[in-house]
């Protein structure tokens, strides 16, 4: 897997191509364009991620077909089985601390992004050209044809906008926009329960006497064309554009909330080409990076709470989960795993669900066994929501706060993953197994919720709302064997919480 700066290094690749197909991308200051150029690489770097961590589990896949092998998974429903405590022996308990799986802050200086991108901006206003793929990002470079061909390269579906030259000395902008800090970056904030508009200011320096203005709403991170609409115009003049697009709260029903969209604006018009004095469309265009939200917006992580072990297994049955298991045969002594265990947070599900082990055996010989395996908990947040009242006294999250965690970005910031080698040593017939669970920690999250609006929708006052949530925080690896229940171990090691790139410490 490609170390973090790879990744970084690709994000930023990606994210000054996408940026470079912008026309308006260079009108813009440079707060805007760092603004909108480390939002992109932030999504990147996610995908990216997303991507890597899929592929190392479809090349176990793929190895296990290859040698035959069996892949145990434990397909019980949360709480579909309670165990036989009779049957439950031996055992060693080990506690291993989650890796985050996180860089640096963007409020580190040194950071790779916030280099690169002083690096582009400056070769940006030394020459624009530099970084143009098809099209210069120059707006005053006469031989230049911008159309909505460049500026949406990459989109997942054909655009009804069509190809124009962008017209000398007419400029179109958003109204009145008002951006909001969220997440520690500023952007657009409209409500998505109500209709909303996008007034627009023209400048041009003659009469446009009759033309089309095209509206497009797309996915921030796929680049999917997910509302297009047009709208005629007349005696087009400086100022205050006369048409509104708008979008109503049916149209943005389709949207995810709290989700990064970018809405697109084009005014097109037929005149007369300054090169061949023919008839040429021309138009301009404007795009600006804008979020939907409901009453309540997820912005940060704030101090942690009590931490809850999920030790009993009657009570917590939906968050045990067993990993493996298997038998010694022959003159096998001893076998050896080294185990990777992912807590993912899935927004859409109602109830938990385990992950499909996936092993491989490393090396083997008469009386040793190693190997690699790698699954994990999908939790659901409202299962989460239901455990607040069972583990603590904190109320439980309204409908309207929950909505606000389940945005990509609190998945993200939710998502863990714990490192274990565990060992199991026994003689011919002896059955082991390897069984899971977590430690949960009651989590200030600090909610922004929307306290005024103006009449276009838009987000004017924020507020701070703190609520409590459950998070992962350790993980429990429980070794199963013969004669010993669950509620008695033979030996404990517990591994302190450490982010991933620290060395861990061992307590026993």
């Amino acid at each position: 897997m490609p170390t973090n700066q790879e990744l970084e290094a690709q994000a930023c690749q990606q994210a000054r191509q996408v940026l470079s197909k912008q026309p308006n991308f260079s009108q813009l200051d440079r707060e805007q364009q760092f603004e909108q150029y480390k939002s992109l690489v932030s999504t990147i770097y996610n995908q990216l991620l997303e991507q890597e961590r899929a592929k190392e589990i479809q090349s176990l896949d793929g190895q296990l077909a290859a040698q035959g092998k069996s892949v145990n998974a434990d397909s019980e429903t949360a709480g579909a089985m309670s165990l036989d405590i009779s049957q439950q022996q031996g055992l060693v308990d080990v506690v291993r601390a989650f890796t985050v799986e996180s860089g640096s802050t963007w409020e580190d200086a040194n950071h790779p992004l916030l280099q690169t991108f002083s690096a582009m901006t400056n070769l940006m206003l030394e020459s624009p050209k530099l970084l143009s793929v098809e099209a210069s990002l120059d707006s005053n470079c006469s031989d230049v044809h911008y159309s909505t061909r460049h500026f949406s390269q990459g989109l997942a579906a054909p655009t009804q906008v069509p190809d124009f030259e962008r017209a000398d000395g007419v400029r179109l902008q958003f109204a009145n926009i008002r951006p909001q800090m969220i997440r520690g970056r500023t952007k657009a904030l409209y409500r998505c329960d109500a209709d909303v508009a996008f007034p627009l200011n023209v400048d041009t320096p003659r009469t446009i006497s009759r033309g089309e203005l095209h509206l497009l709403v797309t996915n921030a991170t796929t680049l999917e064309i997910l509302i297009e609409d047009r709208y005629q115009v007349e005696n087009v003049t400086s100022g205050r554009l006369a048409a509104v697009p708008r979008l109503s709260w049916r149209q943005l029903s389709k949207l995810k909330p709290n989700e990064d969209y970018i809405v697109s604006v084009a005014l097109v018009w037929v005149g007369k080409s300054r090169t061949s004095y023919g008839q040429k469309r021309l138009g301009s265009n404007t795009t600006q990076l804008v979020n939907f939200t409901r009453e309540y917006c997820f912005d940060r992580i704030g101090n942690a709470g009590e931490v809850i072990p999920l030790n009993d297994v009657e009570q917590h049955r939906g968050y045990w989960h067993k990993v493996w298991h298997g038998n010694f045969t022959g003159n096998m002594r001893r076998i050896t795993w080294d185990c990777k265990y992912y807590f993912a947070l899935e927004p859409e599900r109602k109830s938990n669900a385990r992950m499909e082990t996936v092993s491989i055996v490393d090396d083997q010989d008469s009386t040793l066994q190693s190997g690699r395996m790698k699954t994990g908990l999908i939790l659901s947040p409202y299962e989460l929501n239901d455990l607040i009242g069972q583990i603590s006294s904190y109320p439980q999250l309204e409908e309207a706060e929950l909505v606000a965690l389940m945005s990509s970005e609190f998945k993200d910031s939710f998502s863990q993953v714990a490192q274990n080698k565990v060992q199991f040593e026994g003689h011919q017939g002896d059955a082991v197994a390897l069984w899971a669970y977590p430690e949960m920690k009651l989590q200030q999250v600090v909610l922004k919720k929307v306290e005024q609006t103006d009449g276009n929708g838009q987000v004017m006052q924020l507020s701070e709302h703190l609520v409590y949530f459950p998070v992962p925080t350790v993980a429990h690896f429980i070794g199963k064997g013969l004669k010993v229940p669950f509620d008695n171990p033979i030996s404990t090691t517990t591994i302190s919480l450490q982010p991933k790139h620290r060395e861990t410490n061992n307590r026993r």
